[in-house]
């Protein structure tokens, strides 16, 4: 409540209740909202204690265990272990921090990669595993890893039936410079603009305010500046 909301709405509460109720009042405010702060640290110990659980356990995870898991679950804990990961690196409070971090959490990385070794048996759960495979190699910078995944992507691009989906696109859009791919990502690009609604101008506006997200603009107009008639080959 602002200043002059405050001051408005103590003159309103005395006039109406009298002096003594409104200090009462103020002071039933401040107790309960004390009690609310406390009881969301409490959550918050809570959940950071039941993911420190849940993170030990994937850790611990015997192989032929993990073997005997469904795909879907396998997807599950890949998603959220992935998830938590980039959670925990987001609340570096300085580049040093980020960078001891980024060498812990490159052990849990590997974990969801090893997940991810898995067929479903829907096609929607194949393509979320494909990119998931994708995201976590390139925040590993494995290029060997990332290459036959954004290869399958963009061999789509050459299929006038293939369906590709949004997801599948923008993945390999954001690959292709890592890869030094500059033909595909004029291409991932063009198909980008075609498939969303989003425009690139509102993308770059969004990185500006986040630099958790990758500026499309800039990458689109580096595509389509690089050499003319320059190829993948």
């Amino acid at each position: 409540m602002s200043g002059w909301n405050m001051r408005h709405w103590l003159a309103a509460t005395v006039a109406a209740v009298g002096t003594l109720a409104t200090f009462k009042l103020m002071a039933d405010y401040r107790s309960w909202k004390r009690e609310a702060l406390r009881r969301k640290q409490r959550n918050e110990e809570a959940n950071r204690a039941a993911d420190l659980r849940l993170v030990g356990w994937l850790r611990d995870i015997p192989p032929l265990e993990l073997d005997s898991y469904r795909p879907g679950t396998r997807l599950l804990c890949a998603q959220w272990l992935e998830l938590h990961t980039l959670s925990m690196m987001a609340s570096a409070k300085s580049s040093e921090a980020y960078n001891a971090l980024v060498e812990v959490y490159a052990q849990d990385l590997e974990i969801a990669w090893k997940l991810l070794q898995c067929r479903p048996d829907s096609s929607a759960e194949q393509v979320a595993v494909k990119l998931l495979r994708l995201k976590v190699a390139t925040r590993l910078k494995d290029h060997k890893r990332m290459l036959p995944i954004f290869l399958a992507i963009v061999d789509k691009l050459d299929t006038d039936t293939a369906i590709m989906m949004q997801q599948e696109v923008l993945a390999a859009f954001l690959a292709a410079p890592l890869l030094g791919r500059w033909d595909s990502a004029r291409r991932l690009g063009q198909k980008c603009v075609q498939l969303t609604d989003v425009k690139l101008e509102d993308l770059h506006k969004k990185a500006q305010d986040s630099p958790n997200v990758p500026d499309m603009k800039i990458l689109h107009e580096l595509a389509e500046e690089k050499i003319p008639g320059l190829t993948d080959k």
